[in-house]
C-alpha cells in the first residue's frame, strides 16, 4: 500500500485519534456524528467542497466555508478560485446574527418562495433608497431608473422624497405612488409639498426640488405589488 494512502476496515472500532494529511478515497461512507460528539472541522478557515464531476468545465465546484464569522456558500473554477457568492450569513458579537446576505452585486437572480403561506418582516420592504449628487433648483433629478414590468403586467411603487436634513415636511416631503404597466407607467401625488414634486420620465423616477439653492434629495422607493 502507498505511503499516502490509507485503509480502512469497515469492521474495525477505532476509539484513536487519527491524524493524516493525505487523500482518502473511498466508494462509500456512513458518518454517524452527532451533538455531543458532532463532526467538526476545525482550522482558521474550515472548508467543506462539493465537486460535480459531470459537469461542464467552470461549473462543477461549490464550497462552503467559514471565516471571519461569515459563513459563505460560493462557487469556485477548476483551479479553485472564487467565482461568485450565493449566500453570507455573518455572526456578530455573542454569536447573534448580524446580516443575511442572498446573491452579490454581479448576478440579478430572481428569489423564488415557492410556499403559499405570507412573508412577515419586522420592517419595511425597501427596493431602492438614496441621496443624490447636490442638485440645482428646479431641475429634475432621476433617483431611479425602474426596471420595465414586461411579463409581469404592473408594478406599483411608493416614492417619497425630501431634502436631506432639512425638517420642514410642509415644504420639501413629497409623496407618491407609481404604477407601471409592462414599460409605461404613470405618477400620482399622494402627498403634495410645496417646494418638492415627483414625477415620471418613461421608465424614470424623478424629483425636483425648488429650495432657491442647490440641494441633494434623500429617497425611498419601495415596492407594493
Amino acid at each position: 500500500m502507498a505511503r499516502n494512502q490509507i485503509q480502512l476496515n469497515p469492521q474495525a472500532n477505532l476509539a484513536q485519534d487519527i491524524t493524516y494529511s493525505g487523500n482518502i478515497t473511498y466508494s462509500s461512507a456512513w458518518v454517524n456524528g452527532a451533538f455531543p460528539a458532532p463532526i467538526t472541522l476545525a482550522s482558521a478557515s474550515p472548508t467543506l467542497i462539493f465537486s460535480e464531476t459531470d459537469q461542464a468545465s467552470g461549473e462543477k465546484n461549490w464550497a462552503l466555508t467559514l471565516n471571519s464569522k461569515h459563513l459563505q456558500l460560493f462557487t469556485l473554477s477548476d483551479t479553485g478560485s472564487f467565482q461568485r457568492t450565493f449566500l453570507d450569513l455573518l455572526a456578530g458579537t455573542g454569536g447573534n446574527a448580524t446580516s443575511l446576505t442572498f446573491g452579490n452585486s454581479t448576478d440579478n437572480p430572481s428569489i423564488l418562495f415557492p410556499g403559499s403561506g405570507q412573508i412577515t418582516t419586522g420592517g419595511p420592504l425597501v427596493t431602492y433608497q438614496g441621496v443624490t449628487a447636490t442638485t440645482a433648483s428646479g431641475v429634475a433629478v432621476t433617483l431611479k431608473a425602474l426596471p420595465s414590468s414586461t411579463g409581469l403586467g404592473y408594478a406599483t411603487y411608493m416614492v417619497t422624497a425630501t431634502l436631506a436634513g432639512v425638517s420642514d415636511p410642509t415644504n420639501y416631503n413629497a409623496v407618491a405612488i407609481i404604477s407601471l404597466n409592462n414599460s409605461t407607467g404613470k405618477s400620482n401625488t399622494i402627498v403634495g409639498a410645496n417646494l418638492m414634486s415627483i414625477s415620471l420620465s418613461g421608465l424614470n423616477v424623478q424629483a425636483t426640488q425648488s429650495s432657491g439653492g442647490s440641494q441633494p434629495i434623500t429617497y425611498s422607493i419601495v415596492r407594493l405589488a
